[in-house]
């Protein structure tokens, strides 16, 4: 495992995020995505992401529960929008944040790998 800064970080209102900043890093962040209706940090994928130069940040989406358990979505519509949209949104701004006060310059790239099938799904320059 190469040299990393590992922040962990509680979002509003409830969101568990790591973001992991590789001590060579290539100048890219990845964003990790969650299979199914998983709640957590993605350690394995941000281990992957930080091998191979990209800074990663990886959250719990706003709740705790295994890919196949959507219990803690039943009358909770605002769990509901965490999970599909701003729980992502969030860490990725957060993270964006972190890579420019840690390293002192903007990422390049941010991608997107999408939860079930690990593949990238999004790549986006930076503004």
């Amino acid at each position: 495992m190469p040299a990393f800064c590992r922040v962990q970080l509680t979002l509003d209102p409830a969101i568990t995020a790591e973001v992991w900043l590789p001590a060579a890093w290539n100048r890219d962040v990845a964003g990790l995505g969650n299979g199914g209706e998983l709640g957590a940090v993605i350690y394995s994928s941000l281990d992957y992401a930080i091998a191979e130069g990209y800074a990663a940040v990886s959250s719990d989406l706003g709740h705790q529960s295994g890919g196949a358990d959507a219990s803690w979505a039943l009358n909770n519509p605002s769990l509901v929008e965490q999970f599909g949209y701003s729980a992502t949104h969030d860490m990725t701004v957060a993270a964006k944040t972190l890579l420019q006060i840690y390293y002192g310059n903007a990422h390049r790239y941010a991608l997107f790998y999408g939860g079930s099938s690990r593949q990238p799904c999004a790549r986006s320059r930076a503004k």
